[in-house]
């Protein structure tokens, strides 16, 4: 009974088989008919087309085509001109490919505490915001961030935008709100410390939002960081906004080069476009977002900077952050149609609600732009001329100007920086750029700094010059074009450390060149209104020769903080030096203690080791590496932070120079023990107290080997030295100095107000 039931089963079984065998030997041979007919359609596809070659057609058509090329080449500027304009004319944003009808995911990490919540707020026009989303998930920028696509009631793809974006917040209305009310709606959503406004007609660059972030993290004073604009075509569309006393508005630098100075640095403005705009998020909230009086569209971002303004907060520019904005796209741009007419009723509303501050605190239309763009009225405006952009952490000459462009920074001044070389060195450049100081380069400073300088005349009320060649360039012009105050900054007596390079050489050219150099310091200080030197000594000398001369002695180094470390042998060993090797005395001290002082001290201290440390060493200095003595070049900031915590102590055997030594202030700040002849502690006062100091070779060398064990007495050298530092090389003096200075003004010159 079984056998027949198990019987039962497998016929059955094979039964089912079968059918499947038949179902697939129908599909097979249905798809071997479908290749047939396939294979068919590509023959008479091939047959269609050998017609299409053959005919006189497509001959026409190759020459049209070959033409075309001939005469729009892909480099050529009217090819990129003719594809905008198809673009345009299929309502697409330039960068995206005509065709791309293709279904296309983009994906955006979520974060559960985003830093910056980026609010885009859009109504259709769904290609140009997936650009703008594209754009965005391609930057590199280190930061949290959620997305808010505010879809203002959008009939388009923008509907289903969540199913082709991943990792967005989509806050959609069933009804329009329009510009403003939309913004304000999705700003409700948001969850990050900082919002970004983000038109969808754009496209961001790199470091768009983390430069950004960096202002507002840099001074909890900025309430409101803006955008550099581009247009399509890569000229600028703004550089922060103007405003004038009769609410009239400028896009500062429109059309212009976005590379040129005048649009590279950070700066206060009135306002800046809500196209690309970052707030804080409890400013926001202090606010209330937008005024709904602006509704629908314009003048609400201006007025929403002089609501953060008035609660004491700053609107600043942030040329690092780029964006590329297809004007236009979203209200398009006749000013008498749809949103785009609320533009001149705004300006009534917005005068109406501001008039008192516009008229305090705004200039009438395209006047004193030099002022207007930064917001400058009411500050000092000074131009520093130097070698070249200060190297602050290559020598102690840039290291001072750097100190001292901050100094007139927190006296209220505007300071703007022009290099003799007007060559943008990039590294540099971006740093005070960033600290909001113009840096002048480019080739028309270089043709046309007289013009720039006349065209501004009336505004500058300060010129800062530095080292007797630069300055003797500029200072007739300065004097002859403005009406400015003239402060000319020796640093040092050029022609005394010629003169005493030349005692110790001998060398002919070195006396003919003191001469030179005495006749052309001795004109800068009777031309400046006041001269500053590092030195009492220097002063002295100086008001010996001319007692009219107006010298005032500053602090060449400012030091802002001391970070006082116990001193201890322990963990420290050998002795260091630093200098800048373009500077001679610096060459010629380390081949000396090479030649001369090395010899002695290795008689009684054999393993001794001298680290050499700067930049621009010459190859000679190079071959002097060896077990005594090790040539290590250039060292950041950092770096130099751990020699100085590893050194015992450090020589500075100059036999020749002038003014207060930038080496050995540094040493004195960092709690290092100092060495150094009658040269290097020129201009300390009392400097036996807290210095060792000698002037021959055996006697050089007897003081390191008799100190280098002695650790009670370089710990007291090294409190000594603090105190020093503290008492003359603090802000406060610095400033003293150059009100003082600036208070010598040549009574016969009247003062720019």
């Amino acid at each position: 009974m079984s056998e027949t039931v198990e019987i039962k089963e497998l016929r059955a079984i094979v039964d089912a088989l079968e059918e499947v065998i038949i179902d697939q030997e129908n599909s097979f041979a249905e798809m071997h008919e479908e290749l047939a007919r396939r294979d068919r359609d590509i023959h008479e596809v091939h047959e269609r087309l050998r017609g299409v070659y053959e005919s006189r057609t497509w001959e026409y058509a190759c020459k049209i085509a070959d033409a075309y090329h001939r005469f729009f080449p892909e480099n050529k500027k009217r090819t990129q001109i003719l594809k905008k304009a198809y673009r345009r004319i299929r309502g697409l944003p330039p960068g995206l490919k005509s065709g791309s009808g293709k279904p296309h995911i983009l994906s955006f990490e979520n974060f559960e505490d985003p830093t910056v919540s980026i609010i885009i707020p859009v109504h259709n026009k769904y290609a140009y915001t997936f650009e703008c989303l594209k754009s965005i998930s391609t930057i590199r920028d280190n930061v949290s961030y959620e997305i808010i696509i505010a879809d203002d009631a959008s009939k388009d793809l923008t509907r289903h935008i969540d199913r082709k974006i991943k990792g967005v917040k989509v806050v959609r209305n069933n009804e329009p709100l329009l510009f403003l009310k939309n913004c304000n709606n999705a700003a409700k959503h948001a969850n990050g410390k900082y919002i970004v406004f983000l038109n969808n007609d754009t496209i961001v660059h790199d470091d768009w939002l983390e430069s950004m972030l960096d202002l507002m993290y840099s001074n909890k004073e900025i309430g409101v960081v803006g955008s550099k604009l581009l247009f399509e075509d890569g000229t600028l569309q703004e550089a922060g906004g103007i405003v004038w006393n009769d609410a009239g508005g400028c896009n500062f630098g429109r059309g212009g080069d976005p590379e040129a100075p005048e649009f590279n640095y950070v700066k206060e403005v009135d306002y800046v476009s809500g196209c690309s705009l970052m707030i804080r998020k409890n400013v926001w909230d202090e606010t209330g977002g937008f005024d709904e009086r602006f509704a629908p569209a314009y003048y609400e971002d201006t007025d929403l900077a002089f609501e953060v303004r008035k609660r004491g907060y700053k609107v600043v520019y942030q040329p690092r952050s780029k964006v590329s904005h297809y004007e236009g796209i979203s209200n398009g741009k006749e000013l008498s149609e749809g949103i785009k007419a609320y533009q001149l009723i705004n300006q009534e509303h917005f005068y109406e609600k501001w008039k008192d501050t516009l008229v305090s605190d705004h200039y009438p239309s395209c006047t004193h732009m030099l002022r207007a763009r930064d917001r400058t009225k009411g500050k000092k405006i000074m131009m520093l001329f130097d070698q070249f952009v200060p190297e602050f952490d290559r020598d102690a000459g840039s290291r001072s100007m750097h100190e001292y462009i901050k100094l007139f920074q927190s006296m209220n001044f505007h300071v703007i920086l022009a290099p003799d070389n007007f060559i943008r060195t990039e590294r540099y450049a971006e740093v005070y750029q960033q600290m909001g100081v113009e840096v002048l380069y480019g080739e028309w400073n270089i043709e046309k700094w007289r013009q720039w300088l006349t065209d501004n005349s009336e505004e500058l009320d300060l010129f800062f010059l530095s080292r007797p060649q630069i300055a003797a360039k500029y200072i007739d012009f300065c004097r002859q074009a403005t009406n400015a105050t003239i402060l000319y900054c020796g640093q040092d007596l050029n022609f005394l450390r010629e003169q005493r390079q030349y005692e110790i050489t001998k060398e002919p050219r070195l006396l003919g060149s003191a001469i030179r150099l005495k006749k052309l310091e001795l004109e800068l200080i009777g031309k400046a209104d006041c001269s500053l030197f590092p030195s009492i000594e220097e002063k002295k000398y100086l008001e010996k020769i001319n007692p009219d001369f107006r010298v005032e002695v500053y602090p060449v180094y400012i030091i802002h903080e001391i970070l006082k470390r116990p001193y201890a042998i322990s963990g420290r060993d050998g002795l260091m030096f630093l200098g800048g090797y373009a500077h001679k005395p610096n060459v010629d001290a380390v081949f000396w203690f090479a030649e001369e002082i090395l010899p002695f001290i290795a008689r009684r201290m054999p393993d001794i080791v001298m680290h050499v440390y700067g930049s621009k060493m010459p190859d000679e200095m190079k071959r002097l590496d060896g077990p005594n003595i090790k040539i290590h070049g250039f060292v950041s900031d950092e770096e130099l932070q751990k020699v100085y915590e590893s050194a015992r102590m450090t020589v500075i055997p100059l036999r020749f120079g002038a003014g207060i030594k930038g080496k050995v202030v540094e040493a004195l700040q960092f709690g290092l023990p100092v060495v150094t002849t009658s040269i290097g502690a020129e201009g300390f006062m009392e400097a036996d107290d807290y210095m060792q100091i000698a002037d021959k070779a055996e006697a050089i060398a007897d003081l390191i080997c008799d100190l280098y064990g002695n650790e009670a007495k370089m710990k007291d050298m090294v409190d000594r030295g603090y105190r020093y530092i503290e008492k003359e090389y603090s802000v406060e003096k610095a400033q003293r100095v150059i009100e003082s200075a600036l208070a010598k003004r040549s009574k016969e010159i009247k003062r720019c107000i």
